[in-house]
């Protein structure tokens, strides 16, 4: 089976999984972004991840999306969308789910260098690697 074919399946399946009894969690929804990230299927990727509920300290938001799923996005998730989007050469997009990670939940070490080794390899460290490292230390 192709990968294409394989996405088409776990897509119907994600659909489908409330009504089989089967109860989505962020684990669920990480495995597919990432799957949808490495077939380069950006879009489908976005509207699970935006999908996800971001807690914001004691606010919760609820994002527009597919169908506003109730989980919490946690810091696998975003570092995955982030690593998906510096494979896909989005720098912008990426700093800006970076950026709302470092503000929102927190980054990691690995959110941290995934970030910093895409902008080396993007040739793009003398201005976005030093705006990215001030924004750190802040």
């Amino acid at each position: 089976m192709s990968l294409a074919e394989l996405l088409v399946q776990a897509l119907a399946l994600f659909d489908h999984m409330d009504g089989m009894g089967i109860q989505r969690d962020v684990i669920t929804c990480t495995i597919l972004i990432n799957g949808l990230l490495r077939a380069t299927q950006l879009n489908p990727a976005f509207q699970v991840f935006f999908s996800l509920v971001h807690d914001i300290g004691a606010n919760t938001i609820s994002n527009t999306g597919m169908d506003g799923m109730g989980i919490q996005r946690d810091v696998i998730t975003c570092t995955i969308l982030i690593n998906g989007l510096l494979r896909a050469t989005r720098l912008n997009p990426a700093f800006q789910v970076f950026f709302s990670l470092v503000h929102d939940i927190g980054a990691n070490t690995i959110s941290n260098t995934g970030i910093m080794d895409a902008l080396t390899k993007a040739n793009e460290v003398s201005k976005d690697l030093v705006k990215l490292i001030t924004y750190l230390k802040n």
